[in-house]
């Protein structure tokens, strides 16, 4: 059988995963410089840190330009976690990227025009 996931049926299973498994989702954001910034997601259950103990870092090229922010890269993989083995790898690291990224522009509304 072949199922087609879009981005937001995605984004709602993954949701829905993480609730289901009463997994809570933090997120710290800083500047490196003014050219970069650095992102980490930190899994939480039972008030214990689920996965790598220092969280999973995402880092983004800035523009100050533009307002905009680009991937760069991440570590250590989030994507191989054993409750994400089932699902496409580069959609878990999008969905929270994503996350991270409109956590980061709605506390910094003066850098994203």
């Amino acid at each position: 059988m072949k199922i087609i996931l879009t981005e937001s049926k995605f984004n709602d299973t993954l949701t829905k995963l993480l609730k289901s498994q009463d997994i809570r989702v933090s997120y710290l954001y800083f500047n490196h410089n003014k050219y970069e910034l650095k992102g980490t997601v930190y899994l939480y259950k039972n008030g214990v840190i689920l996965g790598y103990r220092h969280g999973y870092d995402f880092l983004y090229d800035f523009d100050q330009r533009f307002g905009r922010l680009t991937y760069v890269s991440h570590f250590p993989n989030i994507e191989n976690l054993d409750m994400f083995r089932y699902l496409p790898p580069e959609n878990v690291v999008e969905y929270f990227s994503d996350n991270l990224v409109s956590h980061i522009k709605k506390d910094n509304p003066y850098l994203f025009k």
